[in-house]
C-alpha cells in the first residue's frame, strides 16, 4: 500500500510538469493501469453507463475513468487512493486548461498590440507627413503672406502719391470698404465705419443721378465711368469714378470693384481753360468792331 501511494504521488509529480493534456491523461491511465491491471482504467468523454469516476472539479468536468467492479471487492483502500489521484488529475488538468486560456489570451493581446502598434506606427507616419505638409504650406502662407503685406504696402504707397483711391462693395451683404487713400478722398479717419448710405451723402445734389445711373450701367454689365462732385468740409472736390461687377453662375451681379480719383486740379484748369477761351473769343469780338 506505501509502495502504491509513493508511486502514485510520484507519476502525479510527473505530471503536474507536463503541458499537454492529452499527453498527461495517457500518462495516467497507462501509468495507472500498468500498476493495477485488474481494473481495466479506460478514458472516455462521456458518461457510458458504465462504472466510472468523473475527473472533475467544481468548475470543470475533463472526463471519466471507468473501471472493472470486480477489482474493488478486495481493493477497497486501493479504490480510495486511486480515487484521489483521479481528482488530483484533475486539478492538474484544470491548471493546464487555465494555462491554455492565459496563453490564448496572452497570444491575443499580443497581436492586438502588434496590430495596434502596426496602427499608431502608420497614424504617426501619416501625421508626420502631415506635420511636414504643414509646415510647408504655413511657410508659403507666411511668404505669401509678406509678399502681400509688401505689394500692399506699395499699392497703399503709390495711392497715396497719385490721389487714387479703391473701394470693393459686396452686393450681398451692402458691405462696402475702402482702401487708405480712400478715406483720405473723402477726408474721413481711416478705418472708420463707412457706408454705400454714408458715400452718397456726400455727394451734391446736383450729381447724385449720374452716380445712380452709372450704378445701374454696372448691374447690367455695362462700363462704369462718371465724373462727379463731393463736398468735403466745405470743399467741393471732383471725383472721377470707374468700376467692373463680377456676377454669379445666374449672371447676378454679386459685387462691384472700382477706383476712385481726385481730379479737382484737372477741373479747375479746364474751367479756367474755358475761362480764358471765353475771354479770348469776348476781346476778339470787340477789336472786330
Amino acid at each position: 500500500m506505501k509502495n502504491l501511494s509513493n508511486y502514485l504521488f510520484l507519476l502525479l509529480a510527473n505530471l503536474s510538469q507536463q503541458q499537454n493534456k492529452e499527453q498527461v491523461i495517457r500518462l495516467f491511465v497507462e501509468g495507472v493501469d500498468s500498476l493495477l491491471p485488474d481494473f481495466k482504467l479506460k478514458w472516455s468523454n462521456h458518461e457510458d453507463g458504465n462504472l466510472q469516476i468523473p475527473v472533475s472539479t467544481r468548475k470543470n468536468t475533463f472526463g471519466y475513468i471507468s473501471y472493472s467492479m470486480d477489482a474493488i471487492k478486495n481493493n477497497e483502500h486501493v479504490f480510495v487512493l486511486m480515487q484521489n489521484a483521479v481528482q488530483m488529475l484533475a486539478v492538474i488538468l484544470e491548471r493546464l486548461q487555465q494555462e491554455d486560456l492565459l496563453k490564448n489570451k496572452k497570444e491575443n493581446l499580443e497581436s492586438k498590440v502588434i496590430i495596434q502598434n502596426k496602427v499608431l506606427k502608420k497614424q504617426n507616419e501619416e501625421y508626420q507627413a502631415l506635420n511636414e505638409e504643414y509646415k510647408t504650406l504655413n511657410e508659403e502662407l507666411l511668404k505669401a503672406k509678406d509678399q502681400a503685406e509688401a505689394s500692399h504696402s506699395q499699392l497703399e504707397y503709390a495711392q497715396r502719391i497719385a490721389h487714387i483711391g479703391s473701394w470693393f462693395l459686396d452686393l450681398e451683404t451692402n458691405e462696402l470698404t475702402w482702401t487708405d487713400e480712400e478715406y483720405r478722398l473723402f477726408n474721413l479717419p481711416i478705418g472708420s465705419e463707412i457706408s454705400n448710405s454714408k458715400f452718397n451723402d456726400f455727394i451734391i445734389d446736383e450729381d447724385k443721378s449720374l452716380v445712380e445711373a452709372g450704378f445701374e450701367k454696372l448691374l447690367h454689365g455695362e462700363t462704369y465711368d462718371v465724373a462727379f462732385r463731393i463736398k468735403v468740409a466745405n470743399e467741393i472736390k471732383w471725383i472721377y469714378e470707374s468700376g467692373k461687377a463680377d456676377f454669379d453662375e445666374n449672371n447676378e451681379a454679386i459685387s462691384i470693384t472700382g477706383v476712385s480719383y481726385d481730379i479737382t486740379k484737372l477741373k479747375m484748369a479746364e474751367m479756367e481753360q474755358h475761362a480764358a477761351n471765353e475771354e479770348l473769343i469776348a476781346t476778339t469780338d470787340a477789336l472786330s468792331e
